[in-house]
């Protein structure tokens, strides 16, 4: 199993980084607490087509060394 992991700068709409980590399936237990912790609030999950959900949306304020701060969402989805 994979966790997925992209990085969008949602002021600009645009995706700046994007990486894919190892998971262990003994890992999915507190999975989303963990990651709500490190990338913030969830706002959404992501969904393929109309089935199941496959990851979630997160939020949250990001300093930036050019404006201050922007929204940084992080999209994380669980491949195989």
């Amino acid at each position: 199993m994979q966790l997925e992991i992209t990085y969008v700068d949602k002021d600009k709409g645009m995706k700046y980084e994007s990486y894919s980590l190892p998971l262990e399936a003994t890992a999915l237990k507190g999975l989303f607490r963990r990651l709500s912790r490190e990338f913030g609030r969830c706002v959404s999950k992501v969904y393929v087509g109309e089935g199941s959900p496959i990851g979630w949306v997160f939020e949250k304020k990001q300093h930036c060394t050019d404006k201050g701060y922007f929204i940084q969402e992080t999209w994380v989805t669980i491949g195989v």
